[in-house]
């Protein structure tokens, strides 16, 4: 199995992963109500297909769909709405957390359906321009679960610190690899760390 075939196969992984979590967040949500679950599902949902689009771009074994746009949208966009749904507070800020969430969802959607027009990426900086921005968006997700645990110690707080320091090494470990095509291993190395972090994600709303 060469290296592509692999990346490719890890990413549908740590796409099921973030799906999985989505729904179970959705579930959850029908039983409680919380504003909260229902962001998290939304954006697990929308970084999930994110992911997707990432996977089959990639694929060795399918034409390539440009899909590009769509994977670092749907990814940047998915974890920048997990990472602020962590410090959403009262009932009026989660509602509108949750339009706006909406309206991301219906802009990625809408990318996807546009890739036939986008431009193929012919610049490699501007793949680590957008590999930073969801970088960003997973560190300062860690940075706040960072801040959570130290004051509060509990068990979610930790299991989320964790999970988003996995995924933020793993898209960080992208950077050589899209300035250098030769370092093809670290794509799927950099899969295989998120995969990790994505099942520390589901595990920390299965145990609370």
């Amino acid at each position: 199995m060469n290296i592509p075939t692999l990346t490719g196969i890890l990413l549908f992984i740590f796409s099921i992963l973030c799906l999985v979590t989505g729904i179970y967040a959705f579930r959850r949500y029908s039983l409680t109500q919380s504003e909260r679950l229902f962001a998290v599902g939304l954006a697990m949902c929308i970084t999930a297909v994110g992911i997707a689009c990432g996977a089959l771009n990639g694929s060795p074994l399918l034409p390539s769909f440009n899909l590009g746009w769509a994977w670092y949208t749907g990814t940047f966009v998915g974890f920048l709405f997990l990472f602020l749904s962590s410090i959403m507070k009262s009932t009026e800020q989660f509602q509108l957390l949750k339009r706006w969430g909406i309206i991301a969802a219906a802009i990625v959607i809408t990318v996807i359906v546009l890739t036939p027009v986008f431009p193929a990426f012919s610049d490699p900086y501007i793949q680590v321009f957008l590999n930073s921005l969801r970088t960003i968006a997973c560190f300062l997700g860690f940075l706040r679960y960072v801040t959570l645990y130290t004051s509060k110690g509990t068990r979610f707080s930790l299991l989320m610190c964790l999970a988003f320091l996995f995924i933020t090494v793993g898209y960080a470990i992208l950077i050589p690899q899209l300035l250098d095509p030769a370092l093809a291993q670290l794509a799927a190395v950099g899969a295989f760390v998120r995969i990790i972090g994505a099942g520390v994600l589901f595990t920390a709303f299965v145990l609370g």
